[in-house]
């Protein structure tokens, strides 16, 4: 089956590049106004979006990108862009491309995100992380993490049954070596384990040692490589942390 592309711009934009994609086999659809986009992207289950920034303003730009997060299949997001700084902010991606491009390089672009999706994906006992989707298959279920706390938790598994003192975890997760105040850490830890932990008040997985730090207690090696975790209905991560 053809994985699908869908194009956010004018059509004469990139023609030659979008003719390209065709013919090495990708099933491309193009839309250039906001709600057909907005409506593209929740129904038609594309696995790449590329989106010219030329041709999309930077407020519906984000809101597609943002739209297409949250649909059940989380495509890829490729923009095009006229210099490195000429990406609105707000916008989602994976990856750019500066103009002047070869069709042949967008080709490799995509094809490179697409072959590579299971990358993403860290196993280790009854944890499954996704790094791009930042979901979390634990034995609570599939869980929506936010940022800061998928990146803890990412740090804990890479290092599972490791003591990590606390200062570890400031400089690696927060990027700080300031330890007046490490109570975030611990807020941090209490919402993890309330998101993956069957019984937060008695966690199997992460254990404290007083004064020291935390450690991820599961055993076996951690394993890169899986079916990606893609979204589903979800509870929303909570708004703190992030």
């Amino acid at each position: 089956m053809s994985q699908r592309l869908l194009y956010i711009g004018k059509p004469t934009t990139n023609k030659q590049a979008l003719a390209f994609l065709a013919e090495q086999g990708f099933d491309v659809q193009q839309c250039s106004a906001l709600r057909p986009a907005l409506q593209a992207v929740a129904m038609a289950g594309c696995d790449l979006l590329i989106a010219d920034t030329n041709d999309t303003t930077p407020i519906n730009l984000e809101r597609i990108t943002h739209a297409a997060g949250r649909t059940g299949n989380a495509p890829f997001i490729v923009l095009l862009v006229n210099t490195h700084g000429s990406i609105a902010k707000g916008a989602r991606y994976d990856e750019y491309l500066v103009r002047p491009f070869t069709p042949r390089r967008l080709a490799g672009m995509v094809r490179k995100l697409l072959d590579g999706r299971r990358s993403y994906v860290l196993q280790l006992g009854p944890l499954t992380l996704d790094r791009r989707t930042q979901l979390v298959q634990a034995p609570k279920g599939l869980i929506h993490l936010t940022p800061k706390q998928f990146q803890l938790l990412d740090y804990l598994v890479q290092h599972a049954g490791t003591l990590l003192t606390r200062k570890q975890i400031m400089q690696e997760v927060w990027d700080t070596t300031y330890l007046g105040d490490t109570r975030t850490l611990d807020v941090h830890v209490r919402w993890l384990r309330e998101s993956i932990e069957e019984d937060p008040e008695n966690a199997r997985f992460i254990r404290t040692f007083r004064g020291r730090g935390y450690c991820l207690d599961l055993e076996g090696p951690c394993r890169s490589g899986g079916e990606p975790l893609l979204p589903a209905v979800l509870p929303t991560p909570q708004p703190a942390g992030a």
